[in-house]
């Protein structure tokens, strides 16, 4: 067998372990052919597909040569082929610049095998060229706006971190002066308890002392009734005097006095009447004989105003209403054959009766 059948063979069975992925076997056979081929251009497609086949077996260093080799070939196509393989390298590890370089040569090896059969794939890889510069420039926009985006999201941390300390802040003086405002209100309601207890044992102090008033004071009055008793008695022309007669003194004293007057008509009715029998030549008594149809209560309003009292008086001692003694002093004229009954004929009337004779 010839050179050139076991190159073909060698080559064959390269592509076949190479579309098996088996990638040690497919170098060895595609060694193998070169070392049977005859032309150098030959040599170089064989160089292009061992590029292949080591950039999968992760040699790089002999990629980088054998491609710079193939490009020394004089056939347009191989060389473009060569050229894709390096930009697409280039642009799946990020260096846009470089890629776009060979990106360029590219395109100008396939300008010299433009027929109508290559123009689509020269359509495309122009279009992937321009969104390859589409995606660069993407990229800085991108880059722009993550910066942009970072600074404004650390502002917003910031101020939002400001703005919660300072309402910290803020809240923390106004729970301190809260407090404060607190304690101060518990020390002044403990103030006012403590004044409350003081006026409540003032208060009891001054019960006290009130309740003793009086009492003295009665007693006093009790001493004045007596020492105006004892001055009546003295006096008077006879020293020694009835008991009825100082008994009836001291119910017209509680009468007349200006303090606190005191009548009370079913215990000192009587002893009223018989200091009136004595003091007044016997009034009750002519009272009685005219009038005889006269209640107690009637009797009460005329001994009352004939000792001096006026009608309010008169009223208040015997705690009435006015309008009441109004009635009574009506009824009193009318049983006096007064027709009118006003106030004014009663007065008339009982000043009369005052001025009758002493034997009616």
């Amino acid at each position: 067998m010839d050179f050139t059948s076991q190159e073909k063979i060698y080559y064959q069975w390269a592509l076949k372990e190479k579309d098996k992925q088996e990638w040690d076997s497919a170098a060895s056979f595609l060694l193998k052919a070169m070392d049977y081929t005859t032309t150098v251009e030959s040599r170089y497609w064989y160089d292009a597909e061992l590029a292949v086949i080591y950039k999968h077996l992760g040699k790089t260093e002999l990629v980088d040569s054998l491609r710079n080799r193939a490009l020394k070939s004089s056939r347009p196509l191989l060389r473009s082929s060569v050229y894709k393989a390096i930009y697409q390298d280039l642009l799946a590890a990020g260096k846009l610049s470089k890629a776009n370089e060979y990106m360029q040569c590219y395109i100008n090896e396939l300008e010299l095998l433009f027929t109508s059969g290559s123009r689509t794939e020269l359509f495309k890889i122009e279009k992937r060229y321009d969104y390859t510069a589409l995606l660069r420039q993407n990229d800085e926009y991108r880059s722009r706006w993550s910066i942009t985006l970072l600074i404004t999201v650390a502002a917003v941390f910031s101020l939002t971190l400001l703005l919660w300390g300072s309402w910290k802040f803020f809240r923390r003086q106004k729970l301190e002066i809260l407090s404060h405002y607190k304690r101060d209100a518990s020390m002044l309601q403990q103030q006012i308890d403590d004044l409350q207890e003081r006026i409540e044992e003032n208060q009891g102090e001054a019960k006290n002392l009130q309740e003793q008033m009086q009492i003295l004071e009665k007693e006093k009055k009790s001493k004045e009734i007596r020492i105006r008793q004892l001055e009546l008695t003295f006096r008077s022309k006879h020293i020694s005097l009835p008991v009825e007669s100082v008994e009836a003194a001291q119910v017209y004293l509680q009468i007349v006095t200006k303090g606190t007057p005191h009548y009370t008509p079913a215990e000192d009715r009587t002893k009223l009447e018989y200091w009136l029998n004595i003091s007044r030549n016997r009034w009750a008594e002519r009272l009685e004989k005219l009038y005889p149809s006269l209640t107690n209560g009637e009797k009460d309003i005329c001994y009352l105003f004939v000792v001096g009292l006026s009608f309010d008086e008169i009223a208040s001692l015997l705690g009435v209403q006015s309008r009441s003694v109004n009635r009574v002093v009506y009824r009193i004229c009318r049983k006096m054959g007064i027709e009118q009954g006003s106030k004014d004929e009663f007065v008339a009337q009982i000043f009369r009766l005052d001025d009758c004779d002493t034997n009616i």
